[in-house]
């Protein structure tokens, strides 16, 4: 006679575990690429600035930290700062984040970004 069409309920708790599962992934992945975009408009505005390449590589790297700084960035220490010389200036910043997933399991994500710096006139 009349077919009830729908989902039951053991259907519904499957999918309400999918979603949470998937939700709790990017709880946990946001703010890692977030961070790193933080990193990469850092990157950005400091090579931006007016001689930039002929800038001594530990003043460059103190711009960087001072931006990280006010960016919240914690994942980027100063050694993962690399600040090359040669024909075209650039800096690169590479890193890795290691957080917490679930038990002793970790989510490891790799960054790197390398940014040329401006010789001349800037902005």
């Amino acid at each position: 006679m009349n077919r009830q069409k729908g989902i039951t309920f053991v259907g519904f708790v499957m999918v309400l575990a999918i979603v949470g599962f998937f939700a709790y992934v990017a709880m946990r992945l946001v703010p890692i690429y977030i961070e790193y975009f933080s990193v990469k408009s850092a990157m950005k505005a400091v090579a931006a600035e007016r001689g930039a390449a002929e800038m001594q590589p530990g003043d460059i790297r103190n711009m960087l930290i001072k931006r990280f700084d006010v960016s919240y960035v914690t994942s980027v220490r100063p050694n993962d700062i690399r600040i090359s010389r040669d024909r075209n200036p650039s800096v690169t910043i590479a890193y890795e984040v290691r957080k917490p997933f679930i038990s002793n399991v970790d989510v490891v994500v790799v960054f790197s970004h390398t940014q040329e710096l401006s010789r001349g006139a800037g902005y």
